[in-house]
Parts: structure tokens; C-alpha cells; sequence
């Protein structure tokens, strides 16, 4: 049942982390980054299943990071949802999944370390 609505969950999850944590595009260049690194441990360990997992986040992050520099993600409503619904969750899906899931279990599309740390504003 969940494959049918993690997009309703994805789509709220961050909607609402994006109200409450203001980004910049230095903080989305500091996340591309960060999931840049997590993909190089994974793959100096080998591990292919966290390749697979890092190499999608690392393509969520650089889709945002495009919409940010192109100018149309907090610009245009209807393309804000659009690319929110449609283009990001298709293109990555399973990191679309992974904070959907995150969603709906904890309230909050980040892991929970994150969570902890003060820079960061739950969704829910």
C-alpha cells in the first residue's frame, strides 16, 4: 500500500522541511557534497547496494541544486509542484522513496541524526 501513496508522503515531507529550514545554495552545495562523500566511502568499502543508494542521493541533490541555479524552484509555483511531484521523485526515485518512507515514520524526511543536530528544524 505504501508504493501507491509515497508521493503524497515525499511531496509533504518536503514541502514542509523546505518551509522550515530555509536553504540557500550554499547550503544545497554543502549537502551535494556531503552525499558526494558518503558515495566515495561506499565505494572505497565496495558495498554496492550503498553505491546505489549514495549515487541516487548524490543525483537528488544536483537536481535541486539545478532547479536552485536555474531560478525556477521558488520562483514558479506551478513548476515548484511539478518538479516536486513529477521530475525529482521520477529521476530519484529511490531517494524519493527513502524520504517518503522517513515521512511517515518519524515526521521528517531527514535521517534521524540529522534531526539532532541544531542547524535543523524538523518538518513535523
Amino acid at each position: 500500500m505504501f508504493y501507491l501513496i509515497w508521493p503524497w508522503y515525499y511531496f509533504r515531507g518536503m514541502w514542509s522541511y523546505r518551509t522550515k529550514n530555509p536553504t540557500t545554495r550554499d547550503a544545497i552545495v554543502e549537502t551535494v557534497c556531503n552525499e558526494a562523500d558518503e558515495f566515495f566511502v561506499a565505494v572505497h568499502a565496495g558495498d554496492l547496494w550503498d553505491m546505489f543508494d549514495e549515487g541516487f542521493d548524490v543525483l537528488h541533490s544536483l537536481l535541486l541544486l539545478w532547479a536552485w541555479d536555474v531560478g525556477t524552484f521558488f520562483r514558479l509555483p506551478f513548476f515548484c509542484i511539478l518538479y516536486l511531484m513529477v521530475i525529482l521523485p521520477v529521476l530519484a526515485v529511490p531517494t524519493a522513496v527513502k524520504h517518503a518512507r522517513r515521512m511517515r515514520t518519524h515526521g521528517c524526511v531527514r535521517n534521524r541524526h540529522h534531526c539532532a543536530q541544531r542547524y535543523h528544524a524538523c518538518a513535523s
